[in-house]
């Protein structure tokens, strides 16, 4: 468990981000919660999840690139490297069982591994993503692929492989 100062560096009142919260915030993370719900489960405002978040990885970034942090940027780096880390690890979980069901035949795994990862050949083509962040615009970028066209696509891209044609 990380040690995290009762009171902020700069004076003020004291930081929420305490020991006992960023492991509530790290356990959120690992079960795939929102940031909405990791906030909420974690008893802290979304927005101070986010600033704590960014102010991590400015700092961690700035540590990459030679530059010195700031002691008070300590625990938020933390947070930041252990937050992504759980997310990192709940992320090769899924594929892995993604993985596993595609291999078992489900094909609906599949086409969402191939239009995730691929989307560029696999994928809705000229829908993008819309930003998650954006809830007034959600209505207007709702994408419903167009799931028999990339059921042929996949079909063609797997026949291919299983049945290269023979050289001659």
């Amino acid at each position: 468990m990380t040690q995290f100062p009762s009171s902020t560096a700069r004076g003020g009142r004291p930081t929420k981000l305490t020991s006992k919260r960023a492991d509530l915030i790290v356990k959120a993370a690992r079960a795939g919660l929102t940031v909405r719900l990791t906030a909420h489960f974690s008893g802290i405002s979304e927005r101070t999840y986010m600033t704590w978040m960014a102010r991590g990885r400015n700092a961690y970034e700035d540590r990459e690139a030679g530059e010195s942090a700031d002691p008070a940027d300590a625990p938020h780096i933390r947070l930041y490297e252990r937050v992504t880390e759980a997310r990192s690890h709940l992320a090769l979980k899924a594929l892995l069982q993604l993985e596993k069901k595609a291999e078992e035949g489900d094909t609906r795994a599949i086409i969402w591994k191939l239009d995730r990862l691929y989307r560029d050949d696999y994928g809705q083509q000229g829908t993008g993503l819309r930003d998650p962040w954006d809830a007034d615009e959600a209505e207007d970028h709702a994408v419903r692929p167009d799931m028999v066209a990339l059921a042929e696509r996949l079909q063609t891209t797997l026949f291919a492989v299983q049945y290269p044609p023979e050289e001659e």
